[in-house]
């Protein structure tokens, strides 16, 4: 399935990329490594991981990037044939964004 990244979502991931690259130097391209690698997994089986969220009919998917602590934040769409990433967030804080 194509994997898509709102706007809003592009915005996000672009901030904890730059917070990453800043912080933790000695491992500057583990974000894009990881990020890609589950784009990957999202595409091949999108539906593998649970509903996390329910924000009125839409129905929010979960994966976790472990070893940068970021959770993405995905819908699938059956009819477009599309998955949309809509957000990235700290998995260390503890809630869910606000969608």
């Amino acid at each position: 399935m194509l994997v898509v990244v709102t706007p809003e979502a592009a915005e996000l991931l672009e901030t904890r990329k730059r917070w990453w690259r800043e912080n933790r130097p000695a491992t500057a391209d583990l974000f894009d490594g990881e990020f890609e690698g589950a784009v990957a997994l999202i595409a091949e089986r999108p539906a593998l991981f649970p509903v996390a969220l329910r924000v009125g009919e839409r129905e929010l998917r979960r994966i976790l990037m472990e070893r940068t602590a970021c959770h993405l934040y995905y819908e699938i769409d059956e009819a477009q044939g599309i998955v949309k990433i809509v957000s990235a967030w700290g998995a260390v804080r503890g809630k869910a964004p606000q969608l």
